[in-house]
């Protein structure tokens, strides 16, 4: 991303509008700021939809269709940009959430860049254990569902991960909190786990809920 911004820095006109759809928002805008001319308008966007597979041959029409679509205009960001953008996602069908940078990089840490990471981690670590071959024929849907985000792209992830680290640091280690407490408690037989999975349920049943999520 920050290679293109200097590379079409020099060859957009006045007037023009520069949008992107990184994954982070923070440093991406400060790279904006740093080499467009002060004649363009930026506007940071990142839609919260995708697949762990790219290039065209991956495309699909409905993509965006009644997914939301984050924007993040700063100060700077002229409000005719703003419309203008606006009106590119929702020809696409998509809807306009408008977050500061630092609060989106805040909250995609959490709900989008540390699912790949547990996902990593997961694969990893039973793929590189003992009798993974023998093993790799008895896993099915929840494997495949838990790992699928393992697939993604190397070099995307990465660059989330460089980006973003500071917010994705403060998640990994709340979750790093969580799974060591299930551990122990698992370790010591503790027959209230069923209650724990029982609160996650609801709260994964309530989410699904209100935001018509489908499996």
């Amino acid at each position: 991303m920050r290679s293109l911004l200097q590379e079409i820095a020099s060859s957009v006109t006045p007037g023009t509008v520069v949008t992107d759809v990184a994954s982070t928002k923070s440093q991406v805008i400060s790279w904006a700021e740093e080499y467009l001319p002060s004649s363009v308008a930026f506007v940071g966007g990142h839609p919260m939809t995708g697949k762990e597979v790219s290039g065209v041959q991956a495309a699909d029409a409905s993509l965006f269709q009644d997914r939301i679509y984050c924007l993040t205009p700063t100060a700077r960001t002229p409000s005719i940009a703003i419309t203008k953008v606006s009106a590119l996602i929702e020809a696409l069908g998509a809807r306009v959430r408008f977050l500061e940078p630092t609060e989106h990089d805040g909250q995609v840490a959490g709900v989008s860049h540390l699912p790949f990471i547990a996902s990593i981690a997961m694969m990893n670590t039973v793929a590189e254990g003992t009798g993974w071959v023998d093993a790799s024929m008895l896993a099915a849907g929840g494997f495949r569902d838990i790992t699928r985000l393992a697939a993604g792209n190397p070099e995307m992830y990465r660059d989330i991960c460089l980006t973003n680290s500071e917010s994705l640091t403060r998640w990994l280690n709340e979750y790093i909190v969580t799974l060591s407490e299930l551990r122990d408690r698992i370790a010591a037989h503790d027959r209230s786990l069923d209650e724990t999975f029982a609160s996650a349920q609801q709260l994964r049943l309530e989410w699904q809920s209100l935001h018509n999520i489908t499996d």
